[in-house]
């Protein structure tokens, strides 16, 4: 019984004999035994088994869990502080800390930072899993494309059913889906004017297949462009300093070593006179032995460690033209470190005086009060103090509380004239300050220079920050010092200076001697306020700073949000797909096949649009009777070494030459060319 004379029923399948679909194909012989078909065909219909939806809900499942495992563990990770200097390595990036980096020592000796990136393992594993997943929901589109096309036959629709070469491709796109299939669709669809009508679901399976190769291909793409553009850095963040915790940047003064200022002494007599000096002025030896320095041997000895920037404690650096005081070994990694300490700022120029023309021996300095008069037998570098207000002269100490910040000093510098080893000024008549005199009775010339410098001494308050690789002093606010203060940090400029502080002024001026009046000033100036602090510096004690934070570098994985955010997309619009397909799937429904329990009608036609193998069982397998499965291997009969043989080439028709495939040993062989 063929189809035909099926169809002539009245009523099978809902179809009259106007529309015949299966005009030339023969049904199986299970359906041909079956009493019951018509019933079953009309009314045992079965939903689609919740079985066959579970592998595209599995892959939804997956693949959302992974990339939500993804995000999770990104954010759960992520750097939530860093500093303000660092903002452009987290701008359009996510950073997390995935593993605490390892030091690794290299065989050159250098050292490597080593971290784990578990966000592009996770990325790769999202594009092996949708690579291995997309059969899935394709299969299950498959079987809606079937439930379409069954309910077009039921309707009657003949524009609803596909014809030969809409199903192959069809086929194609749901068994074999890739990039050719897409393009040989899509050149079919293009040709309007020389194709049949098109079912809607062709063009809707035209249209999921190209959305799921899109995913496909762009998470590959998503994941390439996050492996290259990731990266590990290296971040800080700031973490306050707790108040046991701060470091020694701050100093003051050591109230042990100097509780307040001394009486001065009159030289040569040693007399106590009423005024006041450094504090350490009054220094002696033993009790009954005053000593012409001040200080004692360990306080001169670091002092003079400081001034050559030998100490092991403190050192001078310059904030602008302020000379400041700091501890030797100033701390790394830290920010906002604010501190206390002293600076000394000094303003020298030169030193206009007359000389005796007649016989060239003496200098007087009559703008000082008393005169400053250096005569020809003065042949030792001195450093006196005056008065800036009224430049009167301080001979013999200073009065309690009185103004001594600014305070004045006067320089003078000398040099036995040797032409060969020290470059001075090429015309020391016309230059300010330098002044030559002749010493009877040889009349050995000697050359000078005089330089009148204004001290200001001041309490600083810095910032302090290693931010920027480098050391950085900020935040400089400044307050002239006190009494006390004032005449503790100009110590060198005492009445019974060490020799030393001279010896190095003159030292580290003589290179500069030959340069331009100005840059000599200011060099000069300079030495003066760092050549003082670092003199007086034995007498501070160091202090911790007010405040501050320590930076703490660390490696974390940069991950760029643009290639990061599209691995995310496209799992989870993968996984939506999937969900979507497999709730859709549930409400199919169709025919249950006789004599089988759950086997529907479309699974057979889905086994055939996924499976191109299937396809061949329904047109080689040569027998009369074919099982109802949706395994394609089970449509053909056991093989053995006789089983049939397929033979292809050239066939002479009447209309001229086909391709064709058929049996070897059963087909005419005049038929082939």
């Amino acid at each position: 019984m063929d189809t035909k004379n099926i169809l002539e029923q009245p009523g099978l399948l809902g179809e009259d004999q106007s529309f015949n679909p299966y005009s030339e194909t023969e049904m199986s012989s299970e359906l041909n035994k079956a009493a019951s078909f018509r019933s079953l065909l009309l009314y045992k219909r079965k939903h689609l088994p919740w079985v066959v939806t579970l592998p595209a809900i599995m892959t939804g499942l997956l693949n959302a869990g992974l990339a939500s495992f993804f995000l999770g563990w990104l954010m759960s990770h992520r750097v939530t502080s860093h500093i303000l200097a660092d903002d452009g390595l987290f701008r359009n990036a996510l950073v997390a800390v995935e593993q605490k980096g390892q030091l690794v020592q290299n065989i050159d000796g250098s050292v490597t930072l080593e971290t784990r990136m578990y966000g592009l393992t996770l990325s790769s594993i999202g594009v092996q899993l949708i690579s291995l997943s997309i059969s899935f929901p394709i299969t299950l589109f498959a079987a809606w494309v079937s439930a379409s096309w069954w309910n077009g036959l039921q309707q009657n629709h003949a524009e609803a059913l596909p014809t030969p070469i809409q199903y192959g491709l069809l086929v194609k796109l749901c068994g074999i889906s890739g990039f050719m299939s897409v393009f040989e669709t899509s050149r079919y669809i293009s040709r309007k004017s020389s194709r049949a009508g098109i079912p809607s679901f062709f063009i809707l399976t035209f249209i999921v297949i190209c959305i799921t190769l899109t995913l496909r291909y762009t998470s590959s793409i998503a994941d390439t462009w996050l492996h290259t553009t990731a990266s590990t850095i290296i971040y800080r963040s700031s973490v306050p300093f707790t108040s046991s915790g701060l470091p020694s940047m701050g100093s003051v003064i050591n109230t042990t070593l100097c509780p307040g200022p001394a009486y001065d002494l009159i030289l040569p007599t040693l007399e106590q006179s009423s005024n006041f000096s450094n504090c350490l002025h009054d220094a002696r030896a033993s009790a009954s032995s005053p000593v012409s320095k001040w200080g004692s041997a360990f306080e001169i000895d670091q002092g003079n460690l400081a001034l050559n920037n030998r100490s092991t404690i403190s050192q001078v650096v310059f904030v602008g033209d302020i000379a400041v005081l700091v501890p030797k070994e100033l701390p790394s990694l830290v920010d906002g470190v604010h501190f206390d300490t002293f600076g000394i700022q000094t303003q020298c120029f030169p030193t206009i005086c007359e000389d005796n023309t007649i016989s060239n021996h003496s200098l007087s300095c009559q703008s000082f009060d008393p005169a400053w008069n250096i005569s020809g037998t003065d042949h030792s570098t001195s450093l006196g103090q005056y008065n800036v207000t009224d430049k009167r002269r301080l001979l013999a100490g200073y009065p309690m509380g009185s103004n001594i910040n600014p305070l004045g000093a006067l320089l003078t510098f000398i040099w036995e004239s040797q032409r060969d080893t020290i470059a001075f000024p090429s015309n020391i008549s016309a230059s300010p300050g330098w002044y030559q005199i002749q010493s009877p009775p040889d009349l050995e010339l000697f050359t000078f220079y005089i330089a009148e410098c204004k001290v200001n001494v001041y309490d600083i308050s810095l910032v302090y920050s290693t931010l920027n690789g480098e050391l950085s002093f900020d935040g400089l606010t400044f307050t002239p010092s006190d009494f006390n203060t004032t005449s503790a940090l100009l110590a060198g400029m005492d009445s019974l200076y060490p020799d030393t502080f001279m010896n190095f002024l003159q030292t580290t001026l003589q290179p500069y001697l030959t340069l331009p009046q100005e840059t000599f000033s200011s060099v000069l100036s300079g030495n003066m306020s760092a050549g003082l602090l670092a003199v007086a510096s034995p007498l501070l004690e160091q202090r911790p700073a007010l405040n501050g934070s320590s930076i703490i570098v660390q490696s974390a994985s940069r991950y760029p949000l643009a290639p990061l955010g599209l691995a995310l997309a496209v799992l989870y619009s993968y996984a939506f797909m999937a969900f979507t397909l497999a709730f859709i799937s549930l409400f199919l429904s169709s025919p249950l096949l006789p004599g089988t329990s759950n086997l529907t009608l479309i699974e057979l036609m889905q086994a055939r649009l996924t499976n191109p193998l299937a396809n061949m069982g329904d047109h080689f397998t040569g027998a009369g009777y074919q099982p109802l499965t949706t395994s394609a291997l089970d449509l053909f009969p056991s093989e053995s070494p006789l089983s049939r043989r397929l033979r292809f080439g050239l066939v002479r028709t009447d209309e001229g030459m086909k391709f064709e495939m058929d049996n070897a040993g059963t087909v005419n062989d005049e038929k082939w060319d």
